[in-house]
């Protein structure tokens, strides 16, 4: 009697080595994470241990970059590091899908999604990247001047930021600023 045993074959991702580079923004990518493992140098992700995908990004520009697996079918925590395999900076953690950073122009972010409660299995993983440019009066150095009044615009705040010396407000939680 012979028995035929099938493995999952695992993503073509599942490794940092073999992090799928993304290009360019919006970014949208669907794969079968099923067979995703985890790798001995693997960093925590968010407090997490489990298998994990890699993905790898460059921007153009400096820009705000929101990564999520809204439309996944199972949990995830997204982290994003620089620096190189086995010695990685973590810059942002998504605990439950969304995580958010301030980009540089030509710096290399890595992207690991792992998967968020282990005994959930890993299966269809959906990743979302977008990036959003800072206005241009993100700075207080480069605040609009408003030169009568009254006065009255209106403009994408949406890849807005803050800095340690930005006012709080809302209970002393700092929230990106114009």
């Amino acid at each position: 009697i012979s028995v035929l045993v099938v493995g999952v074959v695992p993503p073509s991702n599942d490794d940092f080595d073999h992090a799928t580079v993304v290009t360019s923004l919006p970014y949208t990518n669907s794969i079968d994470a099923e067979g995703a493992t985890s790798a001995p140098d693997d960093p925590t992700s968010c407090g997490s241990t489990a298998d994990s995908v890699w993905y790898q990004l460059t921007p153009k520009l400096n820009e705000t970059i929101v990564t999520n697996t809204n439309g996944s079918g199972y949990p995830t925590d997204v982290s994003a590091y620089t620096g190189s395999e086995g010695s990685l900076d973590q810059v942002a953690c998504g605990e439950g899908s969304d995580a958010i950073f301030v980009a540089k122009a030509g710096v290399t972010y890595h992207i690991m999604v792992a998967n968020a409660i282990s005994e959930i299995p890993a299966e269809n993983l959906t990743v979302n990247i977008g990036g959003f440019v800072a206005p241009p009066n993100d700075a207080i150095a480069h605040a609009t001047v408003i030169t009568a009044l009254p006065y009255s615009t209106s403009e994408d705040t949406t890849g807005a930021t803050t800095v340690p010396s930005d006012p709080s407000c809302f209970l002393g939680i700092p929230n990106a600023t114009v």
